[in-house]
């Protein structure tokens, strides 16, 4: 859909019901494609093949910080939707690049490689990062688009439901898709082929459900024009952080960051060096989904029914005990690993509370703004801290020491652990929060605890009489 009918809408302040319709369906549908794609070039699937190319923990740990690092270029997401002329157009055109850069990792199966230089490995790192880079910038569009298309009243519903529709997607893709290439890791070591074949496949087939994903939302999804010209959207970069409500938002996110970064070298290094199959790391995958997918839609209701605060709370509790269970699997059993990925399901609240909540704190003239704030400062912590655990693992995480107590915790166990209580203190982040309309924490111990019935008084009893009981009642 051009361009002008976002306009038209935007002057008539409200869209047609069946135009809205057709949108919501749009982004569930595109939302499917891309959950296809995601699951198809999986991160797990990107971290086999580059381990396969030479990566250990300080480059992995790189892999993942650098373009969160870079991700500090969401911050002029803002200026970025002015000049694009809207949150529609900047996303649909970041995207086609990111996509494009990731279809180029399959080029690295070529036969002019010497993959006895570092020269791959360089070039994958190269082009994943600038690729993510260029989606995070994409990812803010997105979402700013979405604060345009769905209504603030049901957003959680929507975006329970919207979680629902990619995991039930993902499961039988993922699944597929890890069986297969554990197939072609056997077969190509019989028969002396790549086994990067496999992983360029995947990849290549991602990128093309990706580009599938972008269909509806061209077709289908009007966008409005931005609010503020690139000149006037340049000088209110600040703005997120003089925002009282939205920078206690922004320190959410550095803890949050900072505790899910320290321990992502150790979780993406710890099943391959214990030799857990892609096949097992895709049922892990899957059943994660499968209970994330049962939960979405109820959690959605009860953000918008309590509030998006006092769900993402409880869910992030949950979620501070999965390190625990890797702290178990350094006996060398790692079906212990099941037990952190049942916790992990309760990130289910978070996925669906958080956007509500980053769009219910962003003005909706300066949303882009707001939300690169939010992203890029995650993003900087979560990079700092993510090399900060890639380079504790190397240097404490020795690989023949699956021992948890000796004379304390020691290697991967330590960082486990200090995973586990900077996760518990995200809680305590979220609690000070302030979200218009949401549960204070005795409104919520009033839904959860059982509240006993009140004792009627028969209207025959005089006024003494009825004090006299009221007095007992209380007693």
């Amino acid at each position: 859909m051009a361009e002008g009918v976002g306009s038209a809408l935007d002057r008539e302040h409200r869209w047609p019901k069946p135009l809205r319709r057709r949108a919501l369906r749009a982004v569930l549908w595109s939302s499917a494609l891309w959950a296809a794609g995601s699951a198809v070039s999986a991160s797990f699937i990107l971290r086999y093949w580059v381990q396969d190319l030479g990566a250990r923990g300080t480059v992995l740990a790189w892999i993942m910080a650098l373009p969160a690092l870079l991700g500090l270029l969401r911050m002029a997401t803002g200026y970025l939707v002015a000049l694009a002329g809207s949150a529609r157009r900047l996303y649909l055109l970041a995207s086609t690049l990111a996509y494009t850069l990731l279809g180029l990792l399959a080029t690295l199966v070529l036969p002019w490689w010497n993959f006895d230089s570092r020269w791959p490995l360089a070039c994958f790192v190269f082009l994943l990062t600038v690729h993510q880079v260029i989606e995070h910038i994409a990812g803010v569009g997105y979402w700013s688009w979405l604060g345009e298309v769905v209504p603030k009243r049901i957003r959680g519903r929507f975006f329970g439901l919207r979680q629902r529709v990619q995991l039930l997607v993902a499961v039988p893709v993922g699944l597929g898709m890890s069986w297969a290439l554990d197939w072609w890791r056997r077969t190509a070591s019989a028969a002396s082929y790549p086994i990067s074949w496999g992983y360029a496949g995947a990849v290549l087939a991602g990128a093309l459900l990706f580009f599938g994903s972008l269909v509806p939302m061209w077709l289908w999804v009007p966008g409005r024009p931005a609010a503020l010209p690139p000149a006037q959207a340049a000088r209110n970069w600040w703005e997120p952080f003089r925002d009282r409500r939205f920078r206690h938002l922004l320190w959410f996110a550095a803890w949050f960051s900072l505790a899910n970064g320290i321990t992502q070298a150790a979780q993406g290094r710890l099943p391959y060096v214990l030799g857990v199959q892609l096949v097992w790391l895709s049922a892990m995958r899957t059943y994660l989904k499968l209970g994330q997918g049962a939960l979405a839609r109820r959690i959605g209701i009860l953000c918008d029914r309590w509030g998006n605060r006092p769900v993402m709370v409880a869910s992030q509790v949950l979620v501070a005990t999965s390190v625990l269970f890797y702290c178990l699997a350094l006996a060398g059993d790692w079906r212990w690993l099941w037990g952190g990925w049942t916790a992990w399901i309760f990130y289910v609240g978070l996925n669906v509370g958080l956007p509500s909540l980053m769009l219910k704190l962003a003005p909706e003239e300066q949303r882009a703004g707001y939300l690169g704030a939010y992203w890029a400062t995650s993003g900087v912590v979560f990079a700092a801290s993510s090399m900060a655990g890639g380079v504790l693992l190397d240097l404490w995480g020795a690989e023949d020491s699956w021992v948890l107590l000796r004379l304390g915790l020691e290697g991967f166990g330590l960082l486990f652990l200090l995973g586990f209580l900077l996760r518990l203190a995200t809680a305590w982040w979220l609690w000070r929060l302030e979200e218009p309309e949401a549960l204070s924490l005795t409104q919520l111990l009033r839904r959860l605890l059982p509240q006993r019935a009140a004792v009627p008084v028969p209207a025959a009893l005089g006024p003494e009489l009825r004090k006299e009981k009221d007095h007992r009642m209380e007693t």
